[in-house]
């Protein structure tokens, strides 16, 4: 997943949908929130997101169990800062979650989605921000 430097995601790997479908939010209600407003025990002081963006400096090979608010639970493996000419503008975080073959299948039907394409869209044309995020 990708944010904005206010911690709002602007892009999600295909197989993040799943993980919306479990937390029971549409790409849309994710993207005009805060990783911090889906997530228990989850603040802008214990995210790892939020901390690479402060320090600048990338948090690899740490294992932060997030669960959700409704109690789906996964593993984010590492957050870098996204810096361009000494700038933080954003963060990129990496998860691990294991997916059976009939859900790949399921992922399958959104690669040509409308929202996959405006995801995609938000990164190739470089658009690092959310205007609709609280």
């Amino acid at each position: 997943m990708f944010t904005d430097d206010k911690g709002c995601a602007i892009f999600y790997d295909l197989a993040y949908l799943n993980i919306l479908l479990a937390i029971g939010l549409t790409p849309d209600e994710f993207f005009h929130s805060t990783v911090t407003d889906n997530y228990q025990i989850l603040s802008s002081e214990t995210s790892t997101i939020f901390k690479v963006m402060q320090t600048g400096q990338p948090i690899l090979n740490y294992e932060q169990q997030l669960t959700t608010l409704n109690g789906f639970s996964y593993l984010s493996l590492s957050s870098n800062p996204i810096i361009e000419q000494g700038r933080t503008f954003g963060a990129i975080e990496f998860s691990k979650h294991f997916y059976e073959s009939k859900q790949i299948k399921y992922l399958d039907n959104f690669l040509g989605h409308k929202l996959y394409r405006d995801n995609f869209y938000n990164l190739s044309s470089r658009r690092f921000y959310n205007d609709q995020c609280r």
